[in-house]
This record gives structure tokens, C-alpha cells and sequence, in this order.
């Protein structure tokens, strides 16, 4: 049996903390995982652009802690998107 794709998109400092690992293992049991990892926090890093995204042809999206802008949510092809948003993000935007 093919598993869905899942494509996660998570803050990258959570790669040298490794905070969400246990979540990615879980994730990766049940789908196949891809891994976006968002850099726009950093100065030189790029936003999260859906294109790149859409090239994954993803069955469901999950964001995890950084939410890329609407505009770029709306271009996203998947109808199945999981925000997971953290008040020390989400506070900053108001």
C-alpha cells in the first residue's frame, strides 16, 4: 500500500534543537514525508513560496510553527492544509 505524501513545513531551528523529531518519526510511520524546512526568520533566508510546494504534489500540507503569507497559502494546489501555529509567532504579526 502507497502512503500519502506529506509535506511538513517547520521553523529550521527546530533541526539543531531538535524539538520536533518525535513528530517527524511519527509523521514518517503513516506518510511519506518531505521535509521544507523555513528559513524566513533568518535575514538572508527566502520565504516559503507554494510552487515549491505544488512540485511535490503533496496529498496534505502541514505547517508547523510558521505560517507562510495568504497569498501564498491560496496558491498551494492541496486541499488538505494543517496549521499548527505558535503564539510566539503569531503574536509578532499583529
Amino acid at each position: 500500500m502507497n502512503k500519502p505524501i506529506l509535506v511538513y513545513s517547520g521553523h529550521s531551528y527546530h533541526r539543531v534543537t531538535g524539538s520536533t523529531a518525535f513528530l517527524l518519526e511519527l509523521l514518517a510511520r503513516h506518510y511519506h514525508l518531505s521535509v521544507i524546512w523555513d528559513e524566513a526568520w533568518k535575514p538572508s533566508g527566502a520565504p516559503l513560496k507554494a510552487r515549491d510546494i505544488n512540485a511535490l504534489n503533496p496529498d496534505v500540507v502541514l505547517f508547523f510553527q510558521t505560517l507562510p503569507k495568504r497569498r501564498e497559502l491560496r496558491k498551494i494546489r492541496c486541499n488538505n492544509l494543517v496549521l499548527v501555529p505558535m503564539h510566539d509567532h503569531v503574536v509578532h504579526k499583529s
